[in-house]
């Protein structure tokens, strides 16, 4: 989205969603993004230092398939 790194993920409960909009990433060069979800909370970080973290909503912790 406008260049932003975005990450959605839904247990069952609704969507979560995260997005670091402290720098975008459409400029032609590499960037490391790093993702980390334990249960329903998620972080990314771009290039180790932009950090953005979020929820998905509900009780539902895990995806079951």
């Amino acid at each position: 989205m406008n260049g932003v790194v975005q990450y959605r993920f839904d247990l069952g409960s609704g969507e979560g969603m995260v997005r670091v909009s402290s720098m975008y990433v459409s400029d032609g060069q590499w960037h490391e993004i790093r993702l980390e979800r334990e249960s329903n909370m998620a972080r990314v970080t771009v290039d180790g230092r932009h950090v953005a973290h979020g929820s998905a909503p509900g009780i539902n912790d895990i995806l079951n398939l």
